[in-house]
Protein backbone atom coordinates (compact mmCIF):
# COMPACT_ATOMS: atom_id res chain seq x y z
CA UNK A 1 0.00 0.00 0.00
CA UNK A 2 1.54 3.19 -0.93
CA UNK A 3 0.59 6.62 0.51
CA UNK A 4 -1.13 9.06 -0.46
CA UNK A 5 0.38 12.37 -0.92
CA UNK A 6 -1.47 15.15 -0.10
CA UNK A 7 -0.14 19.11 -0.66
CA UNK A 8 -1.32 20.95 2.35
CA UNK A 9 -1.48 24.92 1.24
CA UNK A 10 1.02 27.15 2.06
CA UNK A 11 -0.28 29.10 4.78
CA UNK A 12 1.27 32.17 6.80
CA UNK A 13 3.07 31.54 10.60
CA UNK A 14 0.54 32.55 12.81
CA UNK A 15 -2.71 32.28 10.80
CA UNK A 16 -5.68 30.09 11.33
CA UNK A 17 -6.06 27.07 9.25
CA UNK A 18 -9.37 26.15 7.96
CA UNK A 19 -11.08 22.80 9.10
CA UNK A 20 -9.96 20.03 6.56
CA UNK A 21 -12.58 17.36 5.32
CA UNK A 22 -10.63 13.89 4.36
CA UNK A 23 -12.27 10.76 3.15
CA UNK A 24 -9.40 7.34 3.40
CA UNK A 25 -9.40 4.94 0.48
CA UNK A 26 -7.24 1.84 0.91
CA UNK A 27 -6.42 0.01 -2.51
CA UNK A 28 -9.65 1.49 -3.86
CA UNK A 29 -11.85 0.75 -0.95
CA UNK A 30 -13.25 3.07 1.29
CA UNK A 31 -11.56 2.35 5.02
CA UNK A 32 -14.38 1.96 7.75
CA UNK A 33 -13.31 4.05 10.77
CA UNK A 34 -15.36 2.41 13.60
CA UNK A 35 -12.86 1.90 16.41
CA UNK A 36 -10.22 3.72 14.91
CA UNK A 37 -7.73 6.33 16.66
CA UNK A 38 -6.14 8.83 13.30
CA UNK A 39 -2.98 10.58 15.05
CA UNK A 40 -1.47 13.42 12.63
CA UNK A 41 1.89 14.51 13.49
CA UNK A 42 3.70 18.00 11.66
CA UNK A 43 7.42 17.67 11.96
CA UNK A 44 9.95 20.18 11.43
CA UNK A 45 12.72 19.36 8.69
CA UNK A 46 15.29 18.63 11.67
CA UNK A 47 12.51 15.68 12.70
CA UNK A 48 11.22 18.09 15.88
CA UNK A 49 7.63 17.45 16.83
CA UNK A 50 5.83 20.89 16.20
CA UNK A 51 1.90 19.85 16.52
CA UNK A 52 0.66 16.94 16.90
CA UNK A 53 -3.83 15.99 16.32
CA UNK A 54 -5.44 13.01 17.03
CA UNK A 55 -9.14 11.68 17.57
CA UNK A 56 -8.29 11.23 21.37
CA UNK A 57 -7.89 15.19 21.60
CA UNK A 58 -10.48 16.11 19.63
CA UNK A 59 -7.99 17.80 17.22
CA UNK A 60 -9.49 15.06 14.69
CA UNK A 61 -13.11 13.79 14.05
CA UNK A 62 -14.47 10.70 12.52
CA UNK A 63 -17.46 12.65 10.89
CA UNK A 64 -18.80 9.12 9.08
CA UNK A 65 -17.07 6.09 9.83
CA UNK A 66 -18.46 3.76 7.53
CA UNK A 67 -17.63 6.19 4.85
CA UNK A 68 -14.09 6.33 6.18
CA UNK A 69 -14.58 10.42 6.59
CA UNK A 70 -12.66 12.55 8.80
CA UNK A 71 -11.69 15.71 9.28
CA UNK A 72 -8.94 18.14 10.97
CA UNK A 73 -10.49 20.93 12.87
CA UNK A 74 -8.89 24.54 12.36
CA UNK A 75 -5.88 25.15 13.90
CA UNK A 76 -3.36 28.14 14.76
CA UNK A 77 -0.37 27.61 12.44
CA UNK A 78 1.94 29.45 15.31
CA UNK A 79 5.02 27.87 14.25
CA UNK A 80 8.24 29.49 12.66
CA UNK A 81 8.40 29.89 9.23
CA UNK A 82 10.12 27.23 7.08
CA UNK A 83 8.51 23.20 5.47
CA UNK A 84 7.09 20.71 7.55
CA UNK A 85 6.60 17.00 6.99
CA UNK A 86 3.16 15.54 8.13
CA UNK A 87 2.22 12.03 8.65
CA UNK A 88 -1.44 10.72 9.49
CA UNK A 89 -1.52 7.58 10.82
CA UNK A 90 -4.52 5.42 11.63
CA UNK A 91 -4.93 3.11 14.71
CA UNK A 92 -7.19 -0.06 14.10
CA UNK A 93 -9.45 -1.47 17.28
CA UNK A 94 -6.37 -4.34 17.28
CA UNK A 95 -3.63 -1.64 17.26
CA UNK A 96 -2.18 -2.25 13.77
CA UNK A 97 -0.86 1.40 13.16
CA UNK A 98 -0.50 2.43 9.16
CA UNK A 99 0.40 5.87 7.42
CA UNK A 100 -1.60 6.41 4.97
CA UNK A 101 -1.51 9.86 3.91
CA UNK A 102 1.66 12.40 4.49
CA UNK A 103 2.79 15.71 2.78
CA UNK A 104 4.47 18.82 3.30
CA UNK A 105 2.93 22.18 5.05
CA UNK A 106 4.94 25.16 3.94
CA UNK A 107 4.98 27.79 6.45
CA UNK A 108 5.41 31.32 4.96
CA UNK A 109 6.44 34.37 6.92
CA UNK A 110 3.85 36.73 8.22
CA UNK A 111 4.81 40.70 8.35
CA UNK A 112 1.46 41.29 10.43
CA UNK A 113 1.68 41.10 14.06
CA UNK A 114 -1.87 41.00 15.48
Amino acid sequence: MKQDVYPFPQVPSGDTVNAKDFQIKVNGSVLDLDGFKILMQIESEKGVKVKSFSTENFKILITDAAAGKFRITEWEANIPMGNYFVDIRFISPSNKKKTYIKGSLPVTRSTSDV
